[in-house]
């Protein structure tokens, strides 16, 4: 997951993101985001869709990296249906 990160600070000039906007003397316009890096660890994440689809593919195969041995997390903490 290269395109993720928990970090508004990390945010660089002019890249290829998604920006806050609001009105602004009558006229819509981009603002600065939020400086909420205190409070990231609670659940923010900025990514791509690329990178949100490789996290799902990991959590659908249950902590399992695809094509390969390597598992990142295991099946233990993951919720399991009730039978």
């Amino acid at each position: 997951m290269s395109d993720s990160n928990t970090s508004v600070a990390d945010f660089q000039p002019g890249g290829d993101v998604a920006a806050p906007h609001s009105e602004v003397k009558g006229k819509l316009q981009p603002i600065p985001a939020a400086q909420i890096d205190n409070t990231a660890p609670a659940g923010a994440i900025n990514s791509s869709a690329s990178d949100m689809a490789k996290w799902m593919i990991v959590q659908l195969g249950s902590g399992q990296i695809p094509g390969g041995q390597k598992r990142l997390f295991s099946q233990s903490p993951l919720i399991q249906p009730k039978k």
